[in-house]
């Protein structure tokens, strides 16, 4: 099992402190930049952070977080500079089994659609060929989910 956490961080591109993503230590921009070192992935930001500028992409962001059904593709990391699902973003294909939260493989997403719901994120994603998988206890990756939930509810007072 990998352990999957919420720190906060702060990084050059934004101005302040924010919850990332940790899976065994290891923040998940730079697990990804590791990845594909031909890109720069470092700076990018959760999409589970409260500062995505539309409601309809948070929407659909935590929709997808915990599939009820089968398999889901999440987006989740996302160019700071843009603070939407239109630009630089990095997804993950979610499944949940029991008590487990396995994240199969990760990958750029390609889509692109005129509609303003971004429901068509995650139809083409262009998979990273040495995506590692990862497994979390359910509890944990609720824990972690927590941690934006309350930054999510703090941010709309």
């Amino acid at each position: 099992m990998n352990l999957i956490e919420a720190k906060y961080f702060k990084t050059k591109f934004w101005s302040e402190e924010y919850p990332c993503i940790y899976i065994d230590g290891v923040r998940l921009d730079s697990i990804i930049n590791q990845l594909k070192p031909d890109q720069d992935y470092l700076g990018l930001i959760p999409t589970l952070f409260s500062a995505l500028n539309h409601d309809v992409e948070e929407m659909v962001v935590w929709e997808r977080v915990l599939p009820k059904n089968g398999t889901a593709i999440l987006p989740l990391l996302m160019c700071p500079d843009d603070v939407d699902l239109y630009c630089t973003l990095i997804v993950v294909e979610v499944l949940i089994k029991g008590n487990t939260v396995i994240w199969t493989r990760f990958g750029l997403d390609d889509s692109s659609d005129d509609d303003y719901v971004p429901r068509w994120l995650g139809t083409e994603v262009n998979w990273f060929e040495n995506s590692p998988a990862y497994e979390f206890k359910l509890e944990t990756y609720k824990a972690m989910l927590d941690v934006f939930s309350k930054e999510r509810v703090k941010n709309k007072s």
